[in-house]
């Protein structure tokens, strides 16, 4: 009984009007300070977003350079359209001040498969310069299986890292070799909406440079090389003459290589058979291990 008379004695002290009117009174005034930070920084926001959208600190026009096939106007327009809108519905994202060079850089890349790199530089508080360079063709990609007709094809360039980039038109002869089989998925390629295969590679990079240097090689050595086929365990390249040169999936094609053009320059000398009408292909698949080269002629 004690103890709870001295706690009901305890809230009456707590409770006097006194201390009920300085509680009020300090709410009071913390409430008014945080309505004046509120509208300060209100005030403050307000002025940034307003002077971030004057027309003399926005970027109002775009110039492209660089285009080979692409249309600069294309570029431009895109670049704009990016630019567009505003952060957290406030600044606007074409302001001199925040634009995103990277960003902007990411969405033309992502959008134009053709173009390998983006630049871009102010030219004063209202025009940006975005020097773009375009992928070229190394070689075409033409399906997974291989197609001996040309005019059933349908390709695409291939740049000289190996990534599908644009639709090929109809080549006659052999300007670029033709290459079949599975691409790889690239985060490139998921950013692309066509259905066509953009943005995706055919082998990573490093291996794709290995395997055009090889592909040089059996051109300079035997004929040139209309196709190359590549599926789960073997490769095939087919020479414009008509004969194949065989070979497997992880051989190492610099050793390769340097067997081919012996093997080629001993069959030369034997002067037994014509490489550029009787040769029916070459089997190099044993050429990395024990160095023999087999060749089937007609």
């Amino acid at each position: 009984m004690r103890e709870a008379g001295r706690r009901d004695r305890g809230r009456d002290i707590l409770n006097t009007p006194a201390r009920i009117a300085r509680m009020r009174e300090e709410r009071r005034r913390m409430l008014i300070k945080a309505g004046l930070v509120l509208a300060a920084c209100s005030i403050v926001v307000g002025g940034i977003s307003w002077g971030l959208h004057r027309p003399s600190v926005r970027i109002q026009t775009v110039t492209v350079s660089g285009a080979q096939v692409l249309r600069t106007d294309d570029v431009a327009s895109f670049a704009q359209q990016s630019l567009s809108g505003k952060y957290f519905f406030l600044f606007p994202k074409n302001s001199t001040f925040l634009y995103s060079d990277s960003g902007l850089t990411a969405a033309i890349t992502s959008h134009f498969t053709r173009i390998a790199s983006v630049h871009t530089e102010l030219d004063g508080l209202t025009t940006l310069q975005v020097a773009i360079t375009e992928r070229t063709p190394a070689a075409l990609w033409c399906g997974e299986s291989y197609e001996p007709v040309a005019e059933m094809r349908e390709c695409f360039f291939l740049d000289v890292q190996g990534l599908v980039f644009a639709v090929a038109p109809q080549f006659s002869g052999n300007a670029y070799v033709a290459f079949y089989g599975p691409l790889e998925d690239t985060p490139l390629s998921r950013t692309e909406k066509s259905s066509l295969p953009l943005g995706q590679k055919f082998l990573t990079t490093q291996e794709f440079a290995i395997l055009t240097k090889f592909v040089a090689t059996m051109t300079a050595t035997l004929s040139p090389v209309e196709a190359l086929t590549i599926d789960l365990t073997s490769r095939t390249a087919t020479l414009s003459q008509g004969a194949e040169v065989r070979f497997s999936n992880g051989q190492d094609l610099n050793r390769l290589a340097v067997n081919l053009v012996a093997a080629v320059e001993a069959k030369r000398k034997e002067e037994k058979h014509d490489l550029a009408t009787d040769l029916v292909y070459v089997d190099l698949r044993l050429a990395d291990t024990s160095d023999r080269v087999y060749f089937k002629f007609k």
